[in-house]
């Protein structure tokens, strides 16, 4: 082999070997890129799978405080549909009670029309009933008539003696009354008198009232009974029962108010304790609430 034969293949040889020596360099650099790669995508997953456990628990929380949250709502809400369900059928039979009790006390011989809603429920009817028979009054006054203008009339009728005198707004309601007590053959001891709202002017304030010029000459009433006029017409559309009938009342007479649990009448109720100082307040548990004033 001459000179410069063995002068190639060690060039050859050297840069052979310098190649080799440039990918083993390369291949380090690479793995080592990879290793670093390899250790951020694991930190990346190792966190990750933090953030989601963490995430998971956050929701777990929420969800089971939530469902705890609907839980105790809906224990409550039950609690109360069970309370109402509970009153409403006391309540209701508390009526049927007082309906049964009216007809037996007054013995009808005829069914009565429909009560509560827009007419006067049953224990404020017993509650009338009651009271004209504890008192034997010789004059009751109603404001409205109706189911109560035959309690009151029957009632007397059991005792002898008495007359009530309903003041009646609505023409119909008077006929319609007149006719029941005509049924129930009590006509004589109650007079329905037609007297049409008018406007009524006390302490420099206007309200629709009964025109009370029928009863100008009653005097010594026993009981009085306010059920109306309709409270739709206004505020206090009750109210003028006090200025304009309590001097009929004689000492002792009772006054029952129904339709108590309403904000109007709780009102009207207190203005009057406050302009007849002789009036003392109680009051009855029935369904639509009711007030008895007693003069002293």
């Amino acid at each position: 082999m001459n000179t410069t034969a063995v002068l190639v293949l060690t060039i050859a040889f050297c840069v052979l070997f310098a190649l080799v020596a440039w990918c083993l360099v390369k291949l380090d650099k690479v793995h080592s890129l990879l290793f670093q790669t390899e250790s951020q995508v694991t930190a990346n997953l190792s966190r990750m799978e933090a953030k989601i456990s963490s995430d998971l628990r956050q929701i777990e929380s929420c969800a089971t405080a939530n469902l705890r949250k609907v839980e105790s709502q809906a224990t409550t809400n039950l609690r109360q549909v069970m309370s109402q369900t509970f009153a409403t059928e006391r309540n209701s039979f508390a009526q049927i009670e007082s309906l049964f009790g009216l007809y037996k006390d007054l013995d009808f011989e005829f069914s009565l029309p429909h009560s509560r809603g827009f007419p006067a429920s049953p224990d404020f009817l017993q509650a009338v009933h009651h009271t004209i028979k504890r008192l034997a009054p010789k004059v009751v006054v109603e404001c409205s008539s109706g189911m109560s203008t035959l309690i009151v009339a029957k009632t007397l009728q059991q005792i002898g003696a008495g007359h009530v005198y309903s003041l009646e707004s609505d023409r119909y309601y008077c006929d319609v009354t007149r006719a029941l007590l005509e049924k129930h053959k009590v006509a004589q001891w109650a007079t329905v008198i037609h007297a049409p709202l008018t406007a009524t002017e006390i302490n420099g304030k206007s309200f629709q009232w009964y025109d009370t010029s029928a009863l100008a000459n009653i005097e010594g009433v026993g009981a009085m009974i306010i059920d109306g006029p309709f409270g739709g017409i206004g505020s206090l559309a009750r109210y003028p029962a006090g200025p304009q009938l309590f001097s009929k009342l004689q000492s002792g007479a009772e006054v029952l108010v129904d339709d108590y649990n309403r904000p109007d009448e709780k009102e009207m109720v207190a203005l009057w304790l406050e302009q007849f100082s002789e009036l003392k307040k109680t009051v009855e548990p029935c369904e639509k609430g009711c007030a008895r004033l007693v003069k002293r």
